[in-house]
C-alpha cells in the first residue's frame, strides 16, 4: 500500500495490508512522523526508508524476521541455509540473525549489520553458489 502522504491515504476494505509505504515532502515529514508515533506507537512500527523522507509502517506483530522464522519451523530448514537480503531498517534484524547481505544502494545502518554488501539479489545468488 502506498501513498504520498497521510492526507491522501484511502481507507482499504481489507485487512491482509502488511506494510505502508508513506512519502512525504520536506517541510511535512517531522509533523507527520510525530502524529503517527502518537496515535499508532502501540501498534506500529515506523522505520526510516531512506534520505528522501520515505517511511515504511509495518504492524508491530508482523516483520520480515517473523517470517523466516514461522517458514523456517514449518518446513524444517536450518538456520545456516538461510540467507537475507535487504536495504532498510526493517531489514536489520533479519540480517543480524541470519546469513545478512546489504544491497549497496542501502541505508548505512543496514551496510554495518551485514557480512557482505552486493549490488542485487543475484551477486547474493551466485556468491551463496559459491558453497
Amino acid at each position: 500500500f502506498f501513498s504520498t502522504a497521510r492526507k491522501g491515504l484511502v481507507k482499504p476494505n481489507t485487512k491482509k495490508i502488511t506494510k505502508i509505504h508513506l512519502e512525504f515532502n520536506e517541510e511535512d515529514y517531522n509533523n507527520e512522523l510525530k502524529y503517527l508515533n502518537n496515535k499508532y506507537n502501540n501498534k506500529i512500527n515506523i522505520y526510516e526508508i531512506n534520505s528522501n523522507n520515505d517511511v515504511e509502517i509495518i504492524n508491530k506483530n508482523s516483520s520480515k524476521l517473523l517470517a523466516i522464522e514461522y517458514i523456517m519451523l514449518l518446513e524444517n530448514v536450518l538456520r545456516k541455509d538461510i540467507y537475507t537480503i535487504g536495504d532498510g531498517y526493517s531489514d536489520i534484524e533479519m540480517i543480524k540473525k541470519y546469513n545478512g547481505y546489504a544491497i549497496k544502494s542501502g541505508i548505512e545502518a543496514v551496510k554495518k549489520s551485514a557480512k557482505k554488501i552486493v549490488s542485487s539479489v543475484m551477486d547474493l545468488i551466485n556468491d551463496v553458489d559459491k558453497y
